[in-house]
């Protein structure tokens, strides 16, 4: 062929040759040769419902990786953060347990201020009258309740509840015996018909608390 006067033909010249030219859509047609299409996979025919198919099918094993991956992860956090709260929880009921154990004792301790025996006997006056001694009764049962009213955080509703009906109580009873008698009488009468109140109750009002009080500081070990 290099001794032939072949001549060779430039890009121009096949330009203005009759040579045909093959698009994407006629090779697809043609018969191409397999090693030509394993080599130039433009040459080889497209489906697009098999590349498809082909693209989640590879996509699947990640994507089931992933998943398991974000499942397992969640549970791990939410285990910790549920192991968090009940470590919170525990240091707070820890740090609570002192304040709530001093408040049942401080409203134990006022519910036998104010019962009628340790009222009575602790406060009496001599030489005063009924409506004296009712009114410093009073005095002490209600000033005694406001001092005692911030251990109402500390304890539960109920306990609360059954203290405040307990100084009700007894506020009602020195009211109604104080009623019973005339202002200017002897103290010691108010104190005589408080007592015969007291005899006359089976389960006085101040005892029913207490025993209330005792049985929640039980549930609290």
């Amino acid at each position: 062929l290099a001794k032939e006067d072949v001549p060779l033909l430039s890009t121009e010249a096949l330009a203005k040759e009759d040579v045909p030219l093959l698009s994407t859509e006629a090779l697809a047609k043609e018969d191409v040769p397999p090693s030509l299409s394993r080599f130039f996979p433009i040459f080889a025919p497209m489906d697009a419902t098999k590349g498809i198919l082909d693209f989640f099918v590879y996509l699947a094993p990640s994507l089931l990786v992933f998943m398991t991956a974000w499942i397992l992860i969640n549970k791990f956090l939410d285990r910790e953060n549920r192991l968090k709260m009940i470590e919170m929880k525990m240091a707070t009921q820890r740090d609570l347990l002192p304040l709530r154990l001093q408040a049942y004792e401080r409203l134990t301790l006022y519910l036998e201020r104010i019962s009628p025996n340790v009222l009575l006997l602790n406060n009496y006056e001599a030489g005063t009258s009924v409506a004296a001694f009712q009114q410093h009764l009073l005095h002490i049962v209600r000033s005694e309740f406001e001092h005692n009213f911030s251990q109402q955080i500390y304890v539960t509703p109920a306990i609360w509840t059954v203290v405040r009906n307990a100084k009700e109580d007894i506020v009602r009873l020195i009211n109604a015996s104080a009623d019973a008698l005339e202002p200017d009488a002897p103290a010691h009468l108010l104190s005589q018909k408080i007592f015969e109140a007291m005899l006359k109750a089976e389960n006085f009002p101040t005892q029913r608390a207490i025993t209330y009080l005792k049985n929640e500081v039980s549930q609290l070990f």
